[in-house]
């Protein structure tokens, strides 16, 4: 990767040029959003319910095509939820042709906006950048709770093939986690797990796209039956959608008291 690579923005993290340009976007496969989104709102179903969580407003960073913050802000508002603003931010030329109704979608960098919601979801983003944690501290400061799909690259599979290498390039991860450092690092961007859960993306459908896919699907299936855990630290294919409360967050949501941590003395600390 060399420094042509990166484009210069005052943002929180670099942004490689094959994202700002749309090469990505022309080349990532979309009909893996929907089960995103799906698994998302399973996941804050179960916390609104606990900690009493009605979003107004709505971001997803890193909308791409605008499948997912569209399927999401839909569910939210079938389950009741009044979202007075829904929007789509990504860095990536071609969002600035996306048109959904009641969508509002923005070319640029969330991390220098002047932006304040609710939600915002960060879905397969935070591998892609330099300083992931200075990165999403910044996406963190602009809302009160966060969801996050992270891909769990650190498998037995990938290392014994040395796809470290390769995935630098395509999908251009920079970041290599299992869930146990995927969890830790949210603490260090200075968040609180709510919940999380694992999701089994080789059961989407660019889950088949090769032939070794195909061939370590059924695998995938019967291990992930008994340990999705097993499944992500020995054949891949697995990621984690958490939920998140922010500094700020844990501060304005009065049920987030139940975490087990005083807001006040931990965010004056």
């Amino acid at each position: 990767m060399s420094g042509n690579d990166l484009e210069k923005d005052r943002g929180t993290a670099p942004i490689l040029a094959g994202y700002s340009s749309g090469k990505y976007a022309q080349e990532y496969p979309v009909a893996d959003d929907d089960f995103k989104a799906h698994a998302f709102l399973s996941l804050f179903d179960r916390a609104a319910r606990a900690y009493k969580l009605d979003p107004g407003s709505y971001i997803d960073v890193g909308c791409l095509t605008g499948r997912v913050v569209e399927a999401v802000a839909n569910g939210l508002r079938s389950r009741g939820h009044s979202l007075s603003t829904v929007k789509g931010y990504d860095v990536s030329s071609q969002v600035k042709d996306l048109a959904r109704p009641g969508i509002d979608f923005v070319q640029g960098d969330f991390t220098i906006s002047e932006e304040r919601v609710d939600l915002v979801t960060l879905f397969d983003v935070l591998e892609h950048v330099l300083r992931p944690v200075e990165f999403v501290r910044a996406v963190a400061d602009r809302c009160l709770y966060l969801g996050l799909h992270i891909p769990l690259d650190d498998s037995m599979v990938n290392g014994l093939a040395n796809r470290f290498q390769s995935r630098l390039d395509y999908p251009g991860h920079l970041i290599y986690l299992n869930p146990a450092s995927a969890l830790s690092l949210m603490a260090h961007c200075g968040l609180r797990v709510v919940n999380y859960e694992y999701t089994l993306g080789f059961q989407a459908p660019s889950g088949s796209l090769t032939r070794k896919q195909r061939v370590l699907k059924p695998l995938r299936s019967a291990v992930a039956r008994c340990s999705p855990w097993a499944t992500s630290r020995l054949f891949g294919g697995v990621s984690l959608m958490v939920l998140c409360a922010t500094e700020r967050g844990l501060g304005a949501v009065p049920a987030f008291d139940e975490l087990s941590l005083d807001a006040t003395t931990y965010l004056n600390g």
